[in-house]
């Protein structure tokens, strides 16, 4: 560790403002000088900060007198030896001076009235202003002469003194590094004393002025509140790491004049109280600066040398039981150059070589928790952790503890979680290097909220406007009250306490309001409705109205808005009237309080039925008189599709018109089809086959159910159909040639959109039929096809042949002989007749003997030929030929006649 004093440049001889620099023996806390020190810085040293990983050491200082300028030296991590960063000093500061705890941002009081902030290259080390630096606060003083700054341990806000003897605190916007100052007034210090010596709890709990003048930080915006009798201690302070002990200088009546020793306290750790430690005297060389060494062994601070001239640094023991402080034996160690004994001294780490990683965060412990609730410990599981990660939540630095390299542990406060939503939260790693883990929003449920009380419980009907007040619980600032379980305006005005205005016409009639509050949840969850509260609405001693006739009694559902006149008893300009739902203007009223006339818009009258009327005045309620919507009578434009063909299936018939509501009914011919409400303007009704099955017109009519309504004019709907028919309807041919005839298919009654095919019947045998086209759709013209009936040409039947058994062959020289034997006989016998007539009868001996050779030459057992059957082929005759045309169930025919020759 190593320890930086800032010195009074000119006391003894020097020429410039100087600091110096020790290092600390971690084992005895003896203090050794660092080689090279005192180092050089400007004019006069106004105070000495290190960014948190112990690389840098900046000093505020001025030169020419009076402009502000801030030097920056790299540290050796090994000897502590400082070297001046290149491009310093750079302009700026003058006065104190600190940088948060993040190491990214340097808050320096100006040489002149301002406060300026500059961010940290987490490299290099360079200071730059941020946008917007130098800022102005009010009653700020010119820090060149004030008390140290003060950064929370969370990085969360800064502290520093005005010129009106206060300590102003503000924000730090932990992205920019912006300060807001935080509340309205600055905060006086207590004993009145022109410079405020600020020491921070490490535990964000306190705040010490002065010594012992503790002050409360408030979770909620960090407004320090001073405890009631606290008792001021002039004289700088510092606690101890841990936060259970503070050490200051003791009060001194004239600290001028007579140096003061030191003082060790207890910290109560809820209240903040102060309580000394019993110690030895250590007499009165005095107990300026005072610091704690990070590892909570030992305490460091200036006062005045006893052996020489100048000041020393004096060391102490820390007993971490007690509290107690003991001098180290080396103690002190006097400085070369004199200490401007309210310069605070700065003490740090030696810079390590090591980089931290960059942390992620994967879940969180409890993974939602519900506001206005108290606070609790959150554990952040992750990766990258390392000692000094700090969890911010909803922007806020929150203590953390580091569990391990996975895991770390924040606490969190009650005002963290006052409202419902999301908290952003992220982990920090300190420098160097390190950074920021992405955002993660942490759910903050909404909570059911809880009535407890109303300000006013009864009110007179009439009465005039008012606000009510809502005492419960868990409210938040999208919270709604309902009156009625309706929403009405509300205000906002704590956790407990929601307001609204009661209008007049809310309260213009007796009854009961049902008060009752309503969260809305938050991505799904949380919120909810709470229980009610009744405010009653009494009302006046009068008689209540009464409705004796409305005019008119009656309109048409869906017409404009109306005038309706009311007539009774008790009626007055401020009477209420409700048609239905809707309350309704007066427009018109009587001085007897007979009549009143209001107007009814077209909106409360869009739905066929009735409605009650009800008036209303501070005096009661009347009774309710029934107002008639009647149904429109219903108007036929269309219908889809314009034509029907014969012969199909059922099908939806779309009927287009006005004034169609549920319980209109399409008729057919007077019948009654199934029908479906669509719309005010269109109609589904089915079609059964029954209604196609043949060609003709159908009157269409919609039917609409009382009050009101009635039939509407009648719409036809063709059926389309179609003519079969025959321009030659005779034919005659030859048997074998081809019979052709011109047919006619012609729509009827509209446009014939189905298909149409044909067959044929009553051919004659050997006859076959034939179409030019098999399938033909009329549409709305005449179609013609070519019949055409084929025969078969006539002719004899072929010779039968008919089986024989087995004969054998007669041998030709046989019959030859024979023929001439009996040849020979002949012409021996009759010698002159026969002579004659021998050669006839030798012709028919020859024929014989030929047809015995033919007989002779075919095998055994062949079948013997008879001579040919009847003619084959069509038939000769006339024929009355059927041709029929199909489409669907519809069936027309038509017939031919062909004669065959």
């Amino acid at each position: 560790m190593y320890i930086y004093v800032p010195n009074e440049g000119g006391l003894l001889g020097n020429a410039g403002g100087i600091f110096s620099a020790f290092k600390v023996d971690p084992a005895t806390g003896a203090l050794s000088v660092v080689p090279g020190s005192p180092f050089q810085a400007g004019e006069a040293v106004s105070d000495v900060a290190v960014d948190p990983a112990g690389r840098y050491v900046y000093v505020s200082s001025i030169i020419n007198g009076s402009t502000g300028i801030l030097y920056v030296f790299s540290v050796d991590p090994t000897t502590g030896s400082l070297t001046p960063l290149s491009g310093a000093p750079f302009p700026g500061a003058g006065g104190p001076i600190a940088i948060d705890p993040t190491g990214r941002y340097l808050y320096a009081g100006v040489y002149s009235y301002d406060l300026e902030v500059f961010s940290i290259d987490p490299v290099s080390g360079v200071p730059t202003p941020i946008a917007g630096s130098p800022f102005v606060f009010p009653g700020s003083e010119d820090y060149s002469n004030s008390a140290p700054f003060v950064i929370d341990p969370s990085g969360n806000f800064v502290y520093f003194q005005s010129s009106s003897i206060s300590l102003i605190n503000a924000s730090i916007n932990f992205e920019t590094g912006v300060p807001t100052e935080v509340g309205v007034d600055p905060i006086p210090t207590l004993d009145g004393s022109t410079t405020a010596w600020v020491a921070m709890d490490p535990l964000d709990r306190f705040v010490a002025l002065n010594g012992t003048e503790i002050l409360t930080v408030s979770p909620t915006n960090n407004l320090l509140i001073p405890p009631p009798g606290a008792t001021p201690t002039f004289g700088p302070s510092a606690f101890d790491p841990s936060g259970r002990f503070l050490y200051a200088q003791e009060y001194c009546p004239n600290p001028t004049a007579l140096p003061c020793g030191p003082t060790a306290l207890q910290v109560n750790p809820t209240t903040g109280a102060l309580t000394p430690i019993a110690g030895p005297n250590f007499g009165s060389e005095g107990f300026w600066s005072p610091i704690v060494d990070l590892t909570d062994h030992y305490v460091y601070a200036l006062g005045t040398n006893p052996s020489g001239t100048g000041e020393a640094i004096f060391g102490y023991s820390l007993d971490q039981t007690t509290g107690a402080l003991t001098p180290l034996p080396s103690s002190p160690w006097p400085m070369s150059y004199s200490s401007l004994l309210q310069l605070p001294m700065a003490i740090s780490f030696a810079p390590t070589g090591a980089s931290n990683p960059v942390p992620s965060i994967t879940s969180f412990s409890p993974a939602t928790v519900t506001a206005l609730g108290p606070g609790f410990t959150l554990t952040v599981n992750g990766s990258n952790f390392v000692p000094g990660s700090k969890v911010y939540f909803g922007g806020l630095g929150r203590l953390t503890t580091f569990v391990s390299p996975t895991q770390l542990t924040a606490n969190i406060f009650p005002t963290d979680i006052l409202l419902g939503g999301s908290a952003v939260v992220f982990v920090f790693n300190p420098l160097p290097v390190g950074g920021v883990s992405e955002s993660v929003a942490y759910p903050v449920l909404n909570p059911t909220p809880g009535l407890i009380s109303l300000s006013t419980t009864s009110v007179v009907a009439g009465s005039n406007e008012f606000t009510l007040s809502v005492a419960g619980t868990g409210f938040q600032p999208i919270s709604v009250l309902t009156f009625n379980g309706a929403q009405v305006p509300t205000t906002y005005e704590t956790a407990g306490e929601l307001q609204t205005l009661v209008l007049n016409a809310q309260i213009a009639l007796p009854g009961t309001i049902s008060v009752g509050v309503t969260t809305p949840p938050m991505n799904g969850l949380g919120g909810g409705s709470s229980g009610t509260l009744p405010l009653t609405v009494t009302p006046v001693n009068l008689p209540p109205p009464v409705i004796s006739q409305l005019a008119p009694g009656s309109t048409t559902a869906g017409g404009p808005s109306f005038p309706l006149l009311i007539t009774g008893a008790g009626l007055a300009s401020n009477s209420v009237v409700t048609f239905g739902s809707t309350t309704v203007p007066v427009i018109n009223s009587a001085l007897n309080g007979t009549d009143i006339t209001v107007t009814i818009p077209a909106s409360a009258i869009t739905t066929p039925g009735t409605e009650p009327v009800v008036v209303g005045t501070a005096a009661g309620i009347s009774s309710s008189v029934t107002f008639y919507i009647d149904n429109p009578p219903p108007v036929t434009g269309g219908v889809n599709p314009p034509v029907v063909p014969t012969g199909g299936a059922a099908l939806t018939l779309n009927i287009s018109g006005a004034n169609f509501v549920m319980g209109s009914t399409v008729l057919v011919n007077g019948s009654a089809r199934v029908t479906t409400f669509v719309s005010s303007s269109l109609l589904q009704a089915t079609l059964l086959a029954s209604d196609i099955s043949h060609g003709g017109t159908l009157t269409i009519t919609v039917s609409s159910p009382g009050p009101g309504g009635g039939l509407s004019a009648a719409i036809t709907l063709p059926i389309a159909d179609y003519a079969l028919s025959a321009v030659n309807s005779t034919a005659s041919i030859t048997s074998g040639q081809v019979a052709s005839y011109t047919l006619t298919i012609a729509p009827s009654n509209g446009a014939y959109a189905n298909p149409v095919t044909f067959t044929a019947s009553g051919l004659p045998a050997g006859a076959s039929a034939s179409f030019s086209s098999p399938t033909v759709t009329p549409g709305a013209n005449p179609a013609s096809v070519t019949f055409m009936i084929s025969t078969t040409a006539r002719s004899l039947a072929p010779p039968v042949r008919f089986p024989q058994w087995p004969v054998r062959p007669v041998p030709v020289v046989y019959l030859a002989g024979l023929a001439l034997a009996f040849g020979g006989i002949g012409l021996h016998a009759s010698k002159a007749r026969l002579r004659r007539l021998a050669p006839q009868f030798l012709l028919a001996t020859l024929l014989v003997m030929a047809a015995s050779l033919v007989a002779c030459s075919t095998n055994s057992g062949s079948a013997s030929t008879q001579p040919g059957g009847p003619e084959t082929g069509t038939p000769a005759g006339t024929y009355s030929v059927v041709v029929k045309a199909t489409s669907g169930t519809d069936v027309h025919t038509t017939t031919v006649t062909l004669t065959v020759m």
